[in-house]
């Protein structure tokens, strides 16, 4: 089975693969946000002693297919231009609108301040620096203050700073030719993996630098996710997805984790996860019409976290289970608010000035 690069957006089955994708980090938040995570941990978590939870596979699985369709989008860019604006319409719409609503909603509606109080506080304010993604505030003033883990207001904002600089280098290689070398990709591919192997013994890993908002760690780790996506499209003419290929994958995946080989599996998840996935993309059926309903999975992840947060307001000592079901029944509606009113319209709009652009370009040239 080899992929293509088809006109339709609705051959495959990405969108219902990134919304499982989100309800993986829901569900390992949803555990680490209750009041029993001394006691409670979700399935992966415990299978993997602790070292790769669903949220590990969520985040990964995002940023593999981002780098897949990200690269499609930019090959079929009319221009760097209209790349830059598909990509921020992508993004920040979304974000802006969840941050307003975080801090005039959310807020005052969870503060233990005085609402003269709240609103005085100049960190309510600087709370918006989350929107320029290079900067993030985690609280906001008397918010979720009595939570029992933490009172970070959504620990899911974090990684969007990574998969924004990651569209700006793929940018960056493709305007200087660096696109256009396969093997180089490739290699350099290998050498990633080498190097984030050897650079977790090295303190440096573990820093984290406020100003650009990254850690060297995770910077490496979303890299090689997101650049095994850029691969499988760069070879998309060469590789074959089989179901024994597939299954040779998930085999090795679930071997290495419950032969405890934590280092190894770190090392060729890279290539495993990312077969497997594009296997699992590539499957024809029902689930190839599911983006037309809407894609929600962006939606589920910005809202999950502070939905999770303010419902352990209320009931701090929740099983995970029981807030897992409850907090996809309430965030699964702000999702389908966020596509449809929010992130939709506004890849729309960018849609119709692409075209508008277009037209009043033909009409001068003609």
């Amino acid at each position: 089975m080899k992929p293509v690069v088809s006109s339709s957006h609705h051959t495959n089955n990405f969108d219902v693969i990134r919304l499982v994708a989100s309800v993986f980090v829901l569900i390992t938040h949803s555990y680490q946000l209750s009041g029993r995570f001394h006691t409670e941990s979700e399935f992966m978590e415990q299978f993997s002693g602790h070292h790769f939870p669903l949220s590990y596979f969520g985040v990964g699985i995002f940023f593999i297919i981002s780098g897949y369709l990200i690269s499609q989008s930019l090959y079929r860019s009319a221009s760097a231009l209209d790349y830059l604006r598909k990509r921020v319409a992508r993004i920040f719409p979304g974000l802006v609108v969840m941050v307003l609503l975080t801090i005039f909603v959310l807020g005052p509606l969870f503060t233990t301040f005085k609402l003269s109080t709240y609103f005085s506080d100049p960190e309510t304010y600087t709370y918006l620096k989350n929107c320029l993604l290079f900067k993030s505030q985690s609280h906001l003033p008397g918010v979720f203050l009595r939570n029992p883990t933490t009172p970070m207001v959504n620990g899911s904002l974090w990684t969007l700073v990574y998969e924004f600089s990651f569209y700006l280098v793929l940018l960056f290689c493709y305007q200087t030719g660096l696109l256009r070398f396969r093997f180089l990709n490739l290699a350099l591919f290998g050498i990633g993996i080498s190097v984030f192997t050897l650079l977790k013994e090295i303190p440096i890993y573990y820093n984290y630098y406020p100003s650009i908002n990254m850690s060297p760690g995770d910077l490496m780790r979303f890299l090689l996710f997101f650049w095994s996506g850029v691969l499988a499209f760069l070879y998309r003419d060469r590789i074959s997805y089989t179901g024994n290929g597939a299954l040779l994958a998930a085999t090795g995946c679930i071997s290495l984790i419950y032969l405890r080989q934590y280092d190894l599996f770190n090392s060729l998840a890279y290539i495993l996860l990312p077969y497997l996935i594009f296997y699992l993309a590539y499957i024809q059926g029902s689930l190839n019409d599911f983006g037309r309903h809407g894609d929600f999975s962006y939606g589920i992840y910005i809202y999950g976290y502070p939905v999770q947060q303010a419902i352990v307001s209320f009931y701090p000592n929740m099983q995970g289970i029981m807030l897992m079901v409850l907090s996809v029944l309430i965030v699964a509606p702000l999702a389908w608010m966020s596509w449809f009113w929010v992130e939709s319209p506004a890849l729309r709009w960018i849609k119709s000035k692409k075209q508008k652009l277009a037209l009043e370009s033909n009409i001068v040239s003609s």
